[in-house]
């Protein structure tokens, strides 16, 4: 069994090692490009008062994601999820440490989702039963309401940039000294 082994090993080439992580960048770059499209939909539709997004469909494609491809895909997605969300965020009106919050809650809400129903209807899921669709709805509130409650704290912990200037512009204030931007930032 050992000689077995080690045969298998010695004759794997060094582009047979590289396929799975070649696959993998693939998997992040491509879930990244389409959660940071799907982000700044969602983020151009703020509530004007708060700033709070009124809806985060991007959730949902990286949690979609992560239940079909399984416990492979996770360390892809959650790293496409987290870059997005960041570059997203930073597009935005948001500063650097709440588009880092952000982004570790959002890369948590999908995880979370995908774990629970890992976790109570097995690897295989398939939505033929209304039991499994069910569980799908209510895996997806209690992650939703985990990366909400989490969203709010780091919200009210970092807040946004006050913008001051025309759409498109810095945002910030032509006075602002370096001490007050460290301060925001």
């Amino acid at each position: 069994m050992l000689q077995n082994l080690t045969k298998e090993v010695y004759f794997r080439t060094r582009t047979d090692l590289m396929l799975p992580w070649i696959g993998a960048i693939g998997l992040a770059v491509a879930v990244g490009i389409a959660y940071f499209f799907v982000a700044r939909l969602s983020l151009a539709l703020l509530a004007k008062p708060d700033g709070v997004a009124l809806f985060w469909p991007a959730a949902g494609l990286s949690s979609g994601v992560l239940i079909a491809l399984g416990r492979a895909g996770r360390l892809p997605v959650a790293s496409g999820v987290i870059v997005a969300t960041i570059i997203a965020n930073l597009m935005g009106d948001r500063n650097v440490w709440n588009a880092a919050a952000s982004a570790l809650w959002n890369t948590g809400e999908a995880l979370l989702a995908a774990w629970l129903v890992e976790r109570y209807f097995g690897s295989s899921f398939t939505l033929d039963k209304l039991r499994n669709v069910l569980g799908l709805l209510a895996a997806a509130v209690v992650a939703t309401a985990a990366s909400g409650i989490g969203g709010m704290m780091s919200f009210k912990l970092f807040p946004r940039r006050r913008r001051c200037g025309p759409p498109g512009s810095t945002g910030l204030h032509p006075t602002a000294s370096a001490s007050s931007l460290s301060r925001r930032w």
